[in-house]
């Protein structure tokens, strides 16, 4: 009986210790630090670069021809979808390519984005559309 006991009172004190383990994570004060400046950091680099981007004023023009709330409602599913897919990215691609690879594919995909652009916007006519 006394084992028994024993080996129960350990239980109980890895149970204790894996919650303060668990506890401390988010209740220090440098992990939450690190957190809010990686929340600010996606935050306003998405902010900077999505004001401009094709997705904003595809939006915007929705917005004036459709029902305000429907595009508002569409837009805000697709970046949560869009943000789901690129961190499951960011996630899994580190894992099975390496770092030095991702950051030349990323580059080359930037690189291809950008002149695609370019040459789409060479290609637009001067007219307003309707």
């Amino acid at each position: 009986y006394q084992r028994k006991k024993t080996d129960n009172n350990n239980d109980s004190n890895n149970n204790n210790n894996n919650s303060d383990n668990d506890r401390a994570k988010f209740d220090n004060p440098k992990n939450a630090k690190d957190f809010l400046k990686g929340l600010f950091a996606s935050f306003s680099a998405i902010i900077a670069t999505e004001i401009g981007d094709k997705t904003f004023f595809i939006a915007a023009i929705l917005s004036m021809k459709n029902d305000r709330m429907a595009v508002f409602g569409g837009a805000i599913l697709a970046l949560i979808i869009m943000t789901i897919l690129s961190t499951m990215m960011g996630l899994v691609l580190p894992a099975l390519v390496p770092k030095k690879y991702t950051h030349l594919i990323g580059g080359i995909l930037f690189l291809y984005f950008g002149v695609k652009l370019t040459l789409e916007s060479r290609g637009m006519e001067d007219k307003v559309s309707e």
